[in-house]
């Protein structure tokens, strides 16, 4: 027989709710009031809410010298910039928005765990790692990233395999890609999955998708004026001596 929610079980994974929010709200806010932000990503991507509108929505950002998709292609924050980020503060908006992807995903974990009936001592661990795991921490020193972002389609992804709902899937597999450039690997290894399985419709349009994606990211020099950051060593991990050369150098 499979064991039941208890009111302990959840109230250990709302106090582990309640624990991240008020951690990241007083640690991130508190760097925000007080200027102790970092000068990587969060002034970049704060500068880029700032400064996309409906008709420039590839703008030029003078804290980094470089079109904001020239660098990396993350779509994700677009929709954001055009409604938050012309509301309230867009350094804000950012670790704000970064706060709730991350606590969506733990919320949509244990929902998917209640729903399913699934174990709620796993579903407990699989909260605690969602929220406190290494890379997540690490936004505490380096915050406002789409990469931490994507926790949440991530998630979204795994329940739609879970679900054998190709149409989710893909869906998912899109929203991830949105969120950082070399996402599109994911959905390459799903196609081979969908191969291995003998599953060709699947394997075929998600390989199609998945390449068209990559092929665009790829060659969006073709579409993007301006000069482009060259991170093709991302996809060599034998060379990160050359990758962190050519970030810093700020070569082509």
């Amino acid at each position: 027989m499979k064991e039941k929610f208890s009111k302990k079980h959840n109230f250990v994974i709302y106090g582990m709710m309640a624990f991240f929010v008020f951690y990241y709200v007083q640690a991130l806010y508190y760097r925000y009031f007080f200027y102790e932000g970092q000068s990587v990503d969060w002034p970049i991507y704060a500068q880029a809410l700032q400064f996309i509108q409906w008709n420039d929505l590839n703008p030029y950002l003078p804290i980094r010298g470089i079109r904001i998709f020239n660098d990396h292609f993350d779509p994700i924050i677009v929709p954001f910039a055009l409604t938050l980020a012309k509301v309230f503060p867009p350094a804000l908006v950012g670790v704000s928005v970064e706060i709730f992807f991350v606590l969506a995903s733990a919320c949509l974990v244990y929902w998917y765990a209640k729903k399913r009936r699934l174990s709620p001592t796993a579903t407990i661990l699989m909260v605690m790692y969602l929220l406190f795991n290494h890379s997540i921490l690490q936004g505490l020193i380096e915050p406002f990233h789409p990469t931490a972002w994507s926790t949440f389609a991530f998630v979204c992804l795994g329940i739609a395999w879970m679900e054998g709902k190709f149409k989710w899937v893909l869906a998912s597999l899109v929203f991830l890609y949105c969120f950082k450039e070399e996402f599109p690997l994911v959905g390459f290894m799903v196609a081979l999955v969908y191969f291995y399985k003998k599953q060709w419709r699947e394997g075929i349009i998600t390989f199609i998708i998945t390449g068209a994606w990559f092929w665009f990211i790829q060659h969006r020099a073709l579409f993007f004026e301006g000069w482009h950051m060259n991170y093709d060593d991302e996809f060599r991990p034998k060379n990160f001596r050359g990758y962190r050369a050519i970030y810093v150098g700020g070569e082509i």
